[in-house]
C-alpha cells in the first residue's frame, strides 16, 4: 500500500532524486544535525551519516549528473523561461523604484524594448537577455542593492546550470536508471533513521524537524521558486531581508536559528516604518510557515525583520516560496 511505504518506506528510493541532488540533500541534513544536536542526542546518527556523505559525495562528482532524470524532463529549458519571464514581470516595478523611476536611463537599459522583449522571448533569445540583466546587475548595484543584485545574476548561474542539464539528460535518456551503488543505498537508510530519530524527539515541534531536512532539494522545483535569505541582527537591530512585491501563492518560512533572541518579521512599506504591533513573532529556536499576506499589506513591498532582544544577538534563516 502507498500509505504503508509512506511511512515506513525508504523515501529517497526514487528514480527522479538524482545523485548530486540526494547528495545535497545530505550535506544539507548532516549540517543541521550538528547544529540542532540537544544534549549530543544525534551524535550516534551523526556518525552513521558522516562517512556515508563523504563517500557519496565524491562518486556524485564522477556520475552523469542526469542519471535518473524522467524523459519528461528535457524541457528544462521551457520551464525556467516560463518562470524567468514571471519573476522579470515582478522585478520591473522594483527595477524602476531603485533606478529613479522608468524614464531613468538606466531603466531604459534594463527594458530597451520594454516588458514584451521578456515577455515575449523564446529559448534562442534568452542568452542576450540574460548576459543583459548580469551586467546591468553589476553596473547598478549599488542602487539595486544585494539582494535584488544577487536575484539578477543569479538568472545567469541558472540559466547555465539548466540548460546544460537538460543537453545532458536528451544525450542520455537511453541509459539505464535502476543501477545504484551500494554507498547509496547505505546512505538512503541512514538518512531514513535520521527522520525517524528527529522525528521521535521533536515529536510536538514540526518547525523543527523541517529545518532539518530540505526535501526540495531533492527534486526540480518547477511551479514555486524557493529563495533563501540568512542573516544576523544585533541587539534591537531592525533590517531588511528584500524588497520586491509578493502575490498571494507566495510563503514564507522564517526559522530563527538562535537560542537567546526572539524576532519579529512583517511587510512595511519603507525601510522607516515603525514595527507594527501585530509584526509576526517568531521565538528564538522556532520556525513557522506563513502565507505573505499574513506578514502584511501585500502592496507593501520590503520584507522587513528586527531582533526585539535588547540584550542579545539573533540569526535567522528566511525562505520565500513560490
Amino acid at each position: 500500500m502507498k500509505t504503508n511505504d509512506r511511512f515506513f518506506g525508504n523515501l529517497f528510493d526514487n528514480i527522479h532524486i538524482t545523485p548530486s541532488r540526494l547528495a545535497s540533500f545530505s550535506n544539507y541534513t548532516l549540517a543541521r544535525l550538528k547544529k540542532t544536536n540537544p544534549s549530543n542526542k544525534f551524535d550516534d546518527i551523526i556518525a552513521l551519516i558522516t562517512p556515508l556523505d563523504n563517500q557519496f559525495s565524491t562518486e556524485a562528482t564522477t556520475l552523469d549528473t542526469s542519471q535518473n532524470i524522467r524523459k519528461g524532463q528535457t524541457n528544462l529549458v521551457d520551464e525556467f523561461t516560463t518562470n524567468f519571464k514571471h519573476s522579470i514581470s515582478e522585478l520591473e516595478g522594483v527595477i524602476a523604484y531603485a533606478i529613479g523611476g522608468k524614464k531613468q536611463v538606466g531603466f531604459i537599459e534594463f527594458f530597451p524594448n520594454g516588458l514584451t522583449e521578456y515577455n515575449n522571448a523564446n529559448r534562442k533569445e534568452m542568452p542576450t537577455l540574460i548576459n543583459r540583466l548580469d551586467i546591468l546587475a553589476d553596473k547598478y548595484s549599488k542602487e539595486l542593492g544585494t539582494n535584488i543584485t544577487a536575484e539578477l545574476k543569479g538568472f545567469k548561474t541558472d540559466w547555465d546550470i539548466v540548460y546544460e542539464e537538460q543537453g545532458t539528460a536528451k544525450a542520455d535518456e537511453s541509459k539505464n536508471r535502476s543501477e545504484k551503488s551500494i554507498t547509496r543505498k547505505a546512505l538512503e537508510i541512514a538518512l531514513m533513521k535520521a527522520i525517524h530519530t528527529v522525528g521521535l524527539e521533536f515529536t510536538d515541534n514540526m518547525g523543527v524537524c523541517w529545518s532539518i531536512f530540505n526535501f526540495n532539494l531533492l527534486y526540480y522545483v518547477t511551479k514555486h521558486k524557493h529563495h533563501h535569505y540568512t542573516g544576523s541582527l544585533q541587539a534591537g537591530e531592525c533590517s531588511t531581508i528584500i524588497n520586491k512585491r509578493l502575490n498571494t501563492i507566495v510563503r514564507i518560512r522564517v526559522n530563527n536559528t538562535c537560542n537567546n533572541a526572539d524576532i519579529k518579521i512583517w511587510l512595511a512599506a519603507n525601510e522607516t516604518e515603525e514595527v507594527p504591533v501585530n509584526a509576526l513573532i517568531v521565538k528564538a529556536g522556532k520556525t513557522t510557515i506563513k502565507d505573505a499576506a499574513e506578514l502584511g499589506d501585500l502592496n507593501n513591498t520590503f520584507l522587513r525583520v528586527i531582533n526585539i532582544c535588547q540584550f542579545n544577538d539573533a540569526e535567522y534563516e528566511v525562505e520565500v516560496i513560490g
